[in-house]
């Protein structure tokens, strides 16, 4: 019998669960919720002390983090070689990343990889994978407060991909269906997360004021649609149950949804719990699943950590088998000199035939570098072209970052030319003023040249008869030169 620990760390407070695994079935022994705030870090020390306390861990816990604090994203990356799939999801994490990824503690899993992931791929290799990265110092500081309440961490997910995990657990043949979920935080935050057979995605939703709420949901809602057709017709609903009636006339009329309380009781057996503390601990039992490896989709932030940390051990073991080898070896030292030297006369005499036969294939090892060189070629131009890739992400933010807070975007296009990357700004403003302003910061940015206004106009808002100014800028950024071509070697 496996006894599994999960912790939420939310946005207004920690949830633990413990369960226990019955062959298939899980079975709920105890939740907790402790209000704090987890910016505090000593608040937060304490709140997980009495966690550890009442729910009596004894094993390392699985620790979720809010889905604000990490990119989470679905790529299908160009798997050729299975043992290198690790590579090509890397490559296309970095286009997702705001910050290098060097900076980043992150995991995948295949979502057809029949409920396996990280390195353990299938054959042939699967086409979607998710994958979550989140800047390494911030899961550092919440590491050293865990170490500080007394809690060993076996891993670190994140609450939607957890929350996933209970809604999979809850139907059979999921893969073959997709499904919603909207989990409201309080009154001005909530997220979306939706899923299919191939793809994960999680939307958060922060609004300046309560009454925007609803229209920031189906607003949001409307880009997932936009992004990835085919969604479902209904959504399960998680949170405060006043602020979901506030929001069911937009689910139900503007997004044309039939939403359902979510029950989680159908993915676990409980006695003793209550529906509505069970519900609010959903994310913490999605955890503890995957504690006692029930979770279909079970990411790990600190993989790439313990996995370091084993091979450190097995290095420290090598060292240890190599010195004893080589005590070994100095006292067959002597006996083994004159069979040194018969085999290096016998290496010698292959290495004279081998230049001999060298000498009658010129022609052919002339062919064979030729080739090299072209391939050298190419892979110089697909260098070039990932740069540019990354230069897209790169220039974006620093375009953003640039913008006034009176400038908003409503589209922003980028391609790569020969020049470099040329990009098109089409929003809103306030005033004229605001758009001179947006083009003197852009200017400003380095390596963005040619910033020009392609058009600018007065037009007013559908909503609330206000006037605005529509403009589009263009802009663009040279590209890094490729490296010149080198000459043919002789052979």
């Amino acid at each position: 019998m496996a006894t599994g620990f999960g912790i939420e760390i939310g946005p207004a407070g920690v949830r633990g669960a413990r369960i226990e695994r019955q062959g298939a079935e899980a079975r709920l022994i105890a939740i907790d919720e402790v209000p704090c705030d987890p910016a505090n870090g000593d608040a937060l020390m304490r709140s997980l002390v009495r966690l550890r306390q009442v729910l009596q861990m004894t094993r390392p816990v699985v620790v979720g983090l809010p889905g604000t604090a990490a990119v989470v994203a679905t790529v299908r990356p160009l798997v050729v070689d299975a043992r290198r799939s690790a590579t090509a999801v890397r490559f296309e994490l970095q286009q997702q990343l705001p910050f290098e990824l060097a900076d980043a503690a992150w995991h995948y899993g295949w979502l057809s990889a029949n409920g396996r992931g990280g390195a353990r791929v299938p054959l042939p290799p699967p086409r979607a994978a998710v994958v979550a990265a989140m800047k390494r110092s911030l899961l550092e500081e919440r590491l050293a407060v865990c170490r500080r309440a007394g809690i060993a961490v076996g891993a670190v997910s994140l609450s939607p991909v957890a929350l996933v995990n209970v809604c999979q657990l809850q139907r059979s043949k999921l893969r073959e269906k997709p499904g919603a979920l909207l989990r409201v935080f309080d009154d001005q935050s909530g997220e979306w997360v939706v899923w299919t057979a191939d793809e994960v995605q999680v939307a958060s939703v922060r609004s300046p004021s309560p009454e925007a709420f609803p229209q920031d949901v189906e607003a949001a809602w409307r880009g997932l649609q936009d992004q990835q057709p085919g969604l479902p017709k209904s959504a399960w609903v998680l949170g405060d149950a006043a602020a979901l009636m506030r929001l069911q006339p937009a689910l139900s009329g503007r997004c044309g949804l039939q939403t359902e309380r979510f029950d989680p009781t159908q993915a676990v057996t409980s006695r003793s719990a209550r529906s509505e503390a069970l519900e609010r601990a959903s994310a913490a039992l999605g955890l503890a699943l995957q504690a006692v490896g029930m979770a279909r989709l079970p990411l790990n932030l600190l993989a790439t950590t313990q996995e370091e940390r084993r091979s450190g051990d097995i290095r420290q073991g090598a060292w240890a088998m190599s010195a004893v080898c080589a005590v070994t070896a100095a006292g067959l030292a002597v006996s083994g000199m004159w069979e040194l030297r018969r085999r290096r006369v016998a290496v010698l005499d292959a290495l004279i035939t081998r230049e001999r036969q060298y000498q009658e294939h010129r022609p052919e090892i002339r062919a064979l570098l030729r080739g090299q060189q072209r391939g050298e070629r190419l892979s110089a131009r697909l260098q070039q072209l990932a740069e540019a890739s990354h230069l897209v992400a790169q220039l974006f933010a620093q375009t953003t970052q640039a913008m006034p807070d009176e400038v908003w975007l409503t589209k922003a296009t980028h391609q790569a030319t020969d020049a470099g990357i040329e990009g098109v700004l089409e929003g809103r403003a306030h005033t004229f003023q605001d758009v001179n302003r947006l083009l003197e910061r852009l200017k400003a940015v380095p390596g963005i040249s040619a910033v020009k206004t392609l058009s600018t106009a007065v037009v007013q808002e559908p909503a609330g008869g206000s006037e605005t100014v529509a403009f589009a800028v263009q802009y663009q950024r040279p590209l890094a030169s490729p490296p010149p071509a080198s000459e043919e070697p002789e052979a």
